[in-house]
């Protein structure tokens, strides 16, 4: 039996390389040591695990996303001239920084029907990313 586990431990890296789960591959000795100790039930384990998987993912699609939009160091909202381009509306900017997912209600964002928005319990499951970028514009980017 001790060899079957330490055969399956060996593997892991490996699989968890092809399933491109890399926050899991560094995690996983340290978490499944500490659930053996505590005896965490293995949905509590795996749980753990994704946890830290899709918040690492966040992180990582926010740091990429600031480098795409090649915003100038140090800029925030706070430094920003909406005065300057009165196709901005700051409250509205200043309610999706804040994370209200209804400021932008009434936006379709290439849905079929006008009046699917965002609201929409179907449309709701997808994450917009809206990036004000230094010349005035938006660009939206769906993420998966």
């Amino acid at each position: 039996m001790t060899g079957t586990l330490t055969t399956d431990a060996a593997r892991l890296p490996m699989l968890l390389t092809q399933l491109r789960l890399p926050t899991i591959a560094r995690l996983w000795p340290a978490l499944t040591e500490t659930a053996d100790r505590e005896s965490w039930p293995a949905a509590k384990t795996l749980t753990s695990l994704m946890e830290h998987e899709i918040a690492e993912r966040a992180r990582r699609r926010t740091a990429r996303h600031l480098l795409e939009a090649r915003l100038p160091a140090g800029k925030t909202l706070d430094c920003f001239d909406f005065t300057a381009v009165a196709s901005i509306s700051k409250a509205r900017v200043t309610a999706l920084a804040a994370g209200e997912r209804n400021a932008i209600a009434g936006a379709t964002h290439g849905a079929r029907h006008p009046e699917s928005t965002l609201t929409d319990p179907v449309h709701d499951r997808r994450t917009f990313a809206i990036v004000i970028r230094a010349t005035g514009h938006r660009s939206s980017r769906r993420e998966t």
